[in-house]
């Protein structure tokens, strides 16, 4: 069973769990990291994330059996998260919690809170960063496939007290100020922003298209189409985008109710 305190940690010194953080609570992304750690470990998980080479990390984080080292594993993808790296990490570190934890009860609830968060912010990042693709099924449809493939997550966030829904609001809100211009700043493109439309299309004229076996949420015969690594992504003007995230970012209280209770989306 991984260490509980350390996995309700969001903030350093503070030490306070993101499911009781208060509006006026500032993360302290610049603590550093228990001496404890594997630095090596850590040295090479970060030059994946450089890299954007997404599934070495999934294989890392899940082919530890180390209890020490699986709470390593959590502090550090909390850190990453609050430094606004890519959305991979956002889901990642919400399944790490949830896989973790979601089988022992209401002692674990406000962790599974904090996994609740971090899923609800994954998805607003894809809404508003995801506004900067030009092809918007990209994001779209992986924000679809994220959704449908974390059903029990979903339907915990539905059940959560009108206490809690506050509390996770304002963690997804302040999470989004905290990281905005990070995010903006180093643009997270390979994730947003691939496996839409256009990138299967181009898969289609010029790369190898094969069958596999669907996974969880997934309905009927499935496809992975191989571009051979050739897709670039387009991206709309910073300025225009700016603007964009501006007006979504004006409802975005909306936004995380209408997750918080299962209901239709508000209109973009």
């Amino acid at each position: 069973m991984l260490v509980v305190s350390a996995l309700l940690m969001l903030t350093g010194a503070a030490a306070a769990p993101i499911a009781e953080m208060q509006e006026d609570d500032t993360p302290d992304i610049a603590a550093e990291a228990p001496a404890e750690q594997d630095d090596e470990r850590y040295a090479t998980l970060k030059r994946h994330l450089d890299a954007a080479e997404y599934r070495k990390i999934t294989e890392i984080l899940y082919s530890n059996r180390d209890a020490a080292v699986a709470e390593q594993d959590a502090l550090w993808l909390r850190e990453q998260s609050l430094k606004g790296q890519s959305a991979f990490i956002n889901l990642t570190y919400s399944d790490y919690l949830w896989q973790a934890l979601s089988d022992h009860g209401d002692a674990a609830r406000p962790i599974l809170a904090t996994s609740a968060a971090m899923l609800l912010y994954t998805l607003i990042v894809f809404d508003i960063d995801g506004a900067r693709c030009v092809d918007r099924t990209a994001p779209s449809d992986r924000s679809l496939k994220i959704m449908s493939s974390r059903g029990d997550r979903m339907q915990f966030i539905q059940s959560l007290t009108e206490e809690e829904k506050e509390s996770v609001t304002n963690i997804v809100l302040m999470l989004d100020e905290l990281t905005a211009e990070k995010r903006a700043e180093d643009f997270d493109a390979e994730f947003l922003c691939t496996g839409g439309m256009q990138q299967m299309m181009q898969g289609l004229l010029s790369g190898t298209v094969r069958e596999r076996e669907p996974r969880e949420g997934e309905i009927g015969r499935q496809f992975e189409v191989d571009d051979g690594g050739s897709y670039v992504p387009e991206l709309i003007e910073r300025e225009k985008w700016d603007k964009i995230a501006a007006e979504k970012r004006a409802k975005l209280p909306e936004t995380v109710k209408s997750f918080l209770e299962g209901s239709d989306r508000p209109d973009d």
